[in-house]
């Protein structure tokens, strides 16, 4: 994700921003629906590469580029 983000840099998140004004190019942070084998969701971030709209369904695309998020 450089050049936006680099090794060390701290990423605050907004939960509360609304689906309709996400675009393409945006960083998106989300946890996988299913759990490790410890129990816990993983935390993911990923970069907008594509929403698509079918009959008032919205689909995002997303494309990691090799960044890890700790909690």
């Amino acid at each position: 994700m450089v050049p936006n983000l680099n090794v060390g840099d701290i990423v605050v998140i907004n939960r509360n921003t609304p689906f309709d004004s996400l675009n393409v190019g945006d960083m998106i942070v989300f946890t996988t629906p299913g759990k490790t084998k410890e129990g816990a969701h993983k935390t993911i971030m990923h970069r907008i590469s594509g929403i698509e709209t079918y009959e008032n369904h919205a689909t995002i695309t997303t494309k990691g580029e090799g960044f890890m998020v700790s909690r």
